[in-house]
C-alpha cells in the first residue's frame, strides 16, 4: 500500500488520502494531475469511481494483509516537501528479468488453463493484473504518446470490470506473480529498447487469448469481444511490428560473409 502511494506521487499525481470519521483509519483516496496552471483548482476523482477494482477495499484485497500498516499510514500523511522512504519500487532491475518475466507469464498462462471458465472473477483479476503489467511497459516504452500498448491494456482494464463490486476477500491467484511482472515492465527503459521486450508481449498476448478463451466458453460477450479479443489484436500487430524489426542474428551475418567469400 505503501508503494502504491509513492508510485502515484513519483508520477505527478496529487493524492488524498479519506480517513475515517474523527481522523481514524484510510478508508479511501482521491487522486488528480497536478494543474500546469497556477492557480488553476484540480479536479479530483475517486478510486471507486475511476473502477470498480480501484477503491482501497478492493486494491487492499490483491495486496492482501500488510505486514507494516504504520508504513502505508505514513505515506498517506507524509507531506509533499518530505522525502519519502525508500521501497521495493527503487531497486533496479536486471536486463535478464525481462527473459525471466516471459517464463513467469508462461507459468501464469498454464496455472489459468486449469481455471474454471465460469470463474468470472479470477478471469477478471487476471484481466486486471495484465492490464497493470502493460500499463508500466506504456508508460516507460510510450512516454510521449499512448500507442498500442496503452490500448491493449485500457481493452484489459475494462474486461477485468465485474458486473458487481469486487470482493473483498483473500488476494487472487498468482497476485504475486503479476506484481513481480509490473515491478519488471516499470523498468522497461532498460538498455535495448522495445523490441528486447519481444518475449514478454509474445505472452502477454496469449495471457490475453486465454481469457477471451475463457469468456466465450461462458458466452461472456463483454469480457470476450470488447476487452480481451481488443487487447489480443493490439498486441498481436505490435509482435509483428517489433518481430520484423529484429536485427538479424550476428551468426546469420558470419553465414553470409563465409559463402559470399566476403
Amino acid at each position: 500500500e505503501a508503494q502504491f502511494v509513492r508510485r502515484l506521487r513519483a508520477d505527478g499525481l496529487i493524492v488524498r488520502p479519506w480517513h475515517a470519521p474523527g481522523g481514524g483509519d484510510v478508508q479511501g483516496y482521491s487522486v488528480a494531475l497536478r494543474p500546469k496552471v497556477a492557480g488553476v483548482k484540480p479536479i479530483c476523482h475517486g478510486g471507486q469511481r475511476l473502477a470498480r477494482d480501484l477503491s482501497l477495499p478492493a486494491l487492499r484485497a490483491r495486496w492482501g494483509p500488510s505486514s507494516d500498516p504504520a508504513t502505508a499510514i505514513a505515506e498517506w500523511t507524509r507531506r509533499r516537501d518530505s522525502a519519502p522512504s525508500p521501497g521495493r519500487e527503487a531497486q533496479r532491475i536486471r536486463a535478464a528479468q525481462r527473459q525471466e518475466a516471459a517464463h513467469e507469464i508462461q507459468g501464469v498462462i498454464v496455472r489459468l488453463s486449469a481455471v474454471d471458465p465460469g470463474d468470472r472473477q479470477t478471469w477478471a483479476s487476471a484481466a486486471g493484473e495484465a492490464s497493470g503489467v502493460l500499463a508500466n511497459l506504456s508508460a516507460r516504452l510510450e512516454p510521449t504518446r499512448p500507442g498500442p500498448i496503452a490500448a491493449a491494456s485500457d481493452a484489459l482494464a475494462a474486461a477485468a470490470q465485474t458486473q458487481a463490486p469486487t470482493p473483498h476477500g483473500s488476494p487472487p491467484a498468482d497476485v504475486g506473480a503479476w506484481r513481480d511482472l509490473a515491478a519488471v515492465a516499470g523498468q522497461a527503459a532498460m538498455p535495448g529498447g522495445p523490441v528486447a521486450w519481444l518475449a514478454v508481449v509474445a505472452e502477454l498476448r496469449r495471457a490475453a487469448r486465454a481469457i477471451e478463451q475463457a469468456a466465450s466458453a461462458r458466452r461472456d460477450a463483454h469480457l470476450a469481444e470488447q476487452g480481451a479479443r481488443l487487447a489480443g489484436a493490439h498486441l498481436e500487430a505490435l509482435h509483428a511490428r517489433w518481430r520484423d524489426q529484429r536485427p538479424a542474428p550476428v551468426v546469420a551475418e558470419h553465414h553470409r560473409e563465409r559463402d559470399f567469400g566476403l
